[in-house]
């Protein structure tokens, strides 16, 4: 994954985000697959900067 990719993937998830703190109903598991993305993408620039890709 490139780091424009990653910003891409960053943006998508905070306008849904977003979206969800604006809606009127809960939604636990978009809620989650969120999570689990950010851990992931976190996981990845962490091992980039510890490789020293970046």
């Amino acid at each position: 994954m490139n780091y424009e990719h990653l910003a891409i993937e960053l943006k998508g998830m905070a306008q849904i985000v977003y979206a969800i703190a604006e809606s009127p109903f809960e939604n636990p598991e978009a809620l989650v697959f969120i999570s689990e993305h950010l851990d992931a993408i976190a996981k990845i620039v962490e091992d980039d900067v510890k490789n020293g890709r970046v």
